[in-house]
């Protein structure tokens, strides 16, 4: 009886400390270059990480030829990539601005929609949005060869930042780590760098899932008996 009360209040144990930890889920577009990774403790479960091969060693002469053939591909790649940078260049700077004020504004339409839900939600989804957390860091810097073109993106962008992380902070916990959004008129382009984390409690996160499964279950059950008694 012993044994199995210990064993009963380990997994008891081991149960809460589960319900109580937290999920995150890291994300980041830095230095041009997309990055994300679900953690759990501190750990990373996703995406997992393959282990390097060992390439085998390739003979002498397949490794000239296979020099001479990379610097070839290289020349007439560096060749391309010339020709298509020059005719990228200033299609780049408006897109990437232009991207970037549109998703703004579409973030900030869907927390007013979702403010709007939030609402009228019943109390286990509140309390599902109220344990999540995000940590959120920017790094933007405006830019751009005209001046007032600059100047109006600058203002913009720091409205519609304001505005999402305000409409957010009402939902959720919201941590600005390092927000920055400055303007230089002598920058040639613009940098986008963001980074940011959501961490919602696992326990939380259960209890509205079995919430919404019993009330599906539960509204199945009495759409049936609807559909019965009236063909009665």
């Amino acid at each position: 009886m012993r044994i199995f009360l210990t064993i009963l209040f380990i997994l008891v144990l081991l149960l809460t400390v589960i319900l109580l930890s937290q999920a995150e889920v890291w994300a980041e577009y830095w230095d041009g270059k997309f990055r994300y990774a679900v953690r759990y403790f501190g750990i990373q479960v996703y995406p997992f990480r393959k282990k390097k091969e060992k390439a085998p060693p390739d003979p002498e002469k397949e490794r000239k030829k296979s020099e001479k053939q990379e610097q070839k591909k290289a020349e007439r790649d560096a060749k391309k990539q010339a020709e298509k940078e020059a005719a990228e260049a200033e299609n780049k700077k408006r897109l990437l601005a232009d991207k970037m004020q549109r998703t703004m504004q579409k973030i900030a339409d869907t927390c007013d929609l979702a403010g709007n839900a939030l609402f009228a939600a019943p109390a286990p989804l509140k309390k599902l949005f109220s344990s999540i957390t995000l940590v959120l860091e920017t790094d933007f810097l405006i830019g751009g060869e005209d001046a007032a073109d600059t100047a109006v993106l600058y203002g913009r962008l720091q409205l519609a930042i304001q505005n999402v992380l305000a409409n957010l902070g009402k939902y959720i916990h919201v941590k600005r780590k390092n927000v920055r959004l400055a303007c230089d008129f002598a920058a040639d382009e613009s940098r986008w760098n963001v980074r940011a984390s959501v961490k919602v409690r696992i326990g939380t996160a259960v209890a509205a899932a079995l919430w919404l499964l019993w009330n599906y279950w539960t509204g199945g059950r009495k759409a049936r008996k609807t559909i019965v008694s009236e063909r009665i």
